[in-house]
């Protein structure tokens, strides 16, 4: 019996070990990325260090761990990347980033090819810089960076003031970056004219910058110079952190990073303010840049993710300019003495707002569309005038990539588009002494943007891999003309063009006419609620073309246009003289809603003089006419009088109407309606006890 007991004991001490160490057991789930190119590395070995436990990645580089020792701690290897050593987190979506020892081997995620493929493959001149690389110099600007690739030239005379070129594109621009497209984040960022504004971007806040020399791939247009496409810094393991950064130089350089980031199962957050000063080597080279920034990542469902971009720049520079050869060999560190005198600088304030979805729709389909809006404002005082412009854009992107495998053939198909629309507008000025000082001109452009594309791509057994891609590319200018000026400079001009080379001399003359412009100017009248008279009072004007802002338009010098319902209408006039020369104006036209009847549908007619008629309350009308139907259908009283009230009695027998439900037919015009209104319903004719 003793025997028998202390087994029993034993083995109930065993059962219960074995279910505390069951219980104590935690599963841990996560994911293994590239922290460059944030794809899922298959493979890794994870292993819990406390718990003796192991495990592989797959190919989604997903993992699960039992663990048995609380605050664990795991060491994350592969072959080709740094081990990592990391504080087990308790969740079921948490994410581990290793960063890649040899850059030439790793596998990146090539956006302009849509394929996991060896860097070294890739078709076409391409370069990446990493986080490491964008970071190495005084994290000022990208300037240095982008200068050590390849084929990349990039000059700039102050920290405002650059241009960059690729394989010699974009060299004949004096002060900007022009043919060479930028994307942050999949958004755009070149504008209308295109222009792109390299110099506004912060090294640190990328994680890694793609060049595309040449042509590019058809997704980002038919362009010569080539692509950049930045990505911002995300932290991908569950972290949350503040930080503040300060870097002091010659020149009196100051720089100041303050930073809060947090990521958890699912999301990444982070927010960034930058502040960046310089009173410059040369005069008049003082510079200031204010910069917010905020993006963050999170995850939609199982398979999707929202990206959200935000970010405002506040820019002061002044501009030193260029400088004759004497003055440079003399005195370089002193500024052009005509900008030096103006004291010339560019003050802008720029917004950009992006929104992003990526979701994998089906098992081979894969989307990316994000919208996104552009905001600008410069004020450029300059020796010879002051210039003012502002800058609003916003559009649409979209790319959907299809990855069947067709036989032994892994194939991607891409198909998708990218529409942009922008004002712009810009005065100039005369500089007086350094102040504002009469109006040149001022001028409005409307900009469309519209590219389609499409893509496919085959890899052979063979190791062979076959690309071939086509775009459609349009682009639209409106320009108009806001400045009236009384200058009249019509007549016929002399131009003259001389070519020497060498002892040879030609010349062309050609004769130039001007003509004077039409101005579009008119007056329009309100008659009633919907009428409206235009009268023109252009000058110059051979042909109107009016555009009345409802869709509808007419040819006629003095048209009549009745408005159906009530708003507001931007009512446009274009006018085009004899030589084909145009003007426009427009004015805001507003129609007031139409005044609705006041119908009862109850009377009692007592002779109590309470409510004894039936009476509608219409203001005015130019047109009434009003028909009363028992429910037969027999018509009972009718008038065109809208101050004529039914009292119950029939019109043509004169005699009363019995109590019940009757019918009502109204046809009603106010004055400026081209065509009546009309309404039917029911009355209640009552008589009381």
């Amino acid at each position: 019996m003793d025997v028998y007991l202390k087994t029993l004991l034993l083995s109930i001490a065993i059962l219960l070990g074995q279910l505390n160490g069951s219980l104590a057991q935690t599963t841990l789930q996560g994911k293994v990325i590239d922290e460059v190119s944030e794809e899922p590395v298959q493979g890794a070995n994870v292993q819990a260090l406390k718990s003796n436990r192991q495990a592989v990645t797959n190919a989604n580089g997903q993992f699960e761990l039992k663990l048995t020792v609380a605050n664990d701690t795991l060491k994350i290897s592969h072959i080709g990347y740094g081990a990592q050593y990391l504080e087990a987190k308790k969740g079921t979506n948490n994410t581990y980033a290793l960063i890649s020892t040899s850059l030439n081997k790793q596998e990146v995620q090539v956006e302009a090819y849509e394929e996991s493929i060896p860097f070294e493959n890739v078709a076409g001149g391409m370069n990446l810089l990493n986080q490491q690389d964008l970071q190495r110099d005084a994290e000022v600007s990208m300037v240095s960076s982008l200068s050590r690739v390849p084929g990349v030239l990039f000059q700039n005379g102050t920290f405002s003031t650059g241009k960059m070129s690729i394989r010699g594109i974009g060299s004949r621009s004096r002060y900007t970056t022009t043919k060479i497209k930028a994307y942050y984040q999949g958004i755009p960022i070149t504008t209308g004219e295109g222009v792109t504004t390299i110099e506004d971007l912060d090294p640190e806040l990328m994680q890694k910058t793609a060049i595309l020399k040449g042509p590019s791939s058809s997704i980002y247009g038919a362009g010569l110079g080539g692509v950049v496409l930045l990505r911002p810094n995300y932290r991908k393991s569950s972290h949350t952190s503040i930080s503040q950064k300060t870097m002091i130089g010659s020149f009196g350089l100051f720089k100041s990073h303050t930073a809060f980031q947090h990521s958890e199962d699912g999301s990444q957050f982070s927010v960034n303010y930058l502040n960046t000063h310089s009173d410059g080597w040369r005069d008049n080279s003082t510079y200031d840049k204010h910069t917010i920034n905020a993006n963050g990542a999170f995850d939609v469902g199982e398979d999707g993710q929202l990206n959200v971009l935000a970010s405002h720049i506040e820019m002061k520079g002044l501009i030193p300019s260029s400088l004759d050869q004497s003055t440079f060999n003399n005195n370089p560190s002193s500024a052009a003495e005509s900008w030096d005198n103006a004291k010339g600088y560019e003050d802008y304030s720029k917004t950009l707002l992006g929104l992003s979805l990526n979701a994998q729709v089906a098992e081979n389909l894969h989307q990316t569309t994000s919208i996104f809006g552009h905001f600008k404002h410069n004020d450029e005082p300059r020796p010879f005038n002051v210039l003012r412009e502002g800058r609003f854009s916003r559009g649409a992107r979209t790319k959907w990539a299809y990855t069947p495998t067709i036989g032994n053939v892994q194939s991607t198909f891409i198909v998708g588009g990218e529409y942009f629309n922008e004002w712009y507008k810009w005065q100039i000025f005369e500089n007086v002494n350094r102040s504002i000082g009469p109006q040149i001109n001022e001028n409005e452009q409307w900009r469309t943007y519209l590219n389609l594309y499409a893509k496919g791509s085959f890899s052979l057994n063979t190791g062979t891999r076959i690309t071939a891609g086509v775009n459609y590319n349009q682009t639209n200018y409106e320009l108009t003309d806001l400045y009236i000026d009384t200058l009249n400079q019509t007549g016929e001009y002399q131009l003259f063009f001389s070519l020497d080379r060498g002892t040879e001399s030609k010349t062309i003359q050609k004769t130039v006419s001007v003509y004077e412009k039409p101005h579009a100017d008119f007056t329009y009248e309100k008659h009633g609620y919907q009428k409206i008279t235009f009268e023109p009072k252009s000058k110059e004007a051979l042909d109107h073309h009016w555009i009345f802002g409802d869709g509808s338009t007419s040819q006629q010098n003095n048209p009549v246009h009745y408005y159906t319902s009530e708003g507001n209408y931007e009512a446009k006039l274009v006018v085009k003289s004899d030589q084909q020369c145009k003007d426009t104006t427009e004015t805001k036209i507003t129609i007031e809603p139409l005044p609705k009847p006041d119908i009862r549908n109850i009377f009692t007619p007592n002779g109590d003089g309470k409510n004894d008629v039936f009476k509608i309350k219409i203001k005015e009308p130019v047109y009434y006419h009003l028909v009363i139907k028992d429910e037969k259908g027999n018509e009972i009283f009718e008038t065109n009088d809208h101050k004529e009230f039914w009292n119950g009695t029939n019109s043509r027998t004169g005699k009363k109407e019995a109590a019940g439900q009757y019918i009502y037919q109204l046809q009603y015009k106010y004055k400026g309606q081209k065509s009546p209104n009309t309404q039917q319903g029911n009355l209640n004719l009552r008589y009381k006890r």
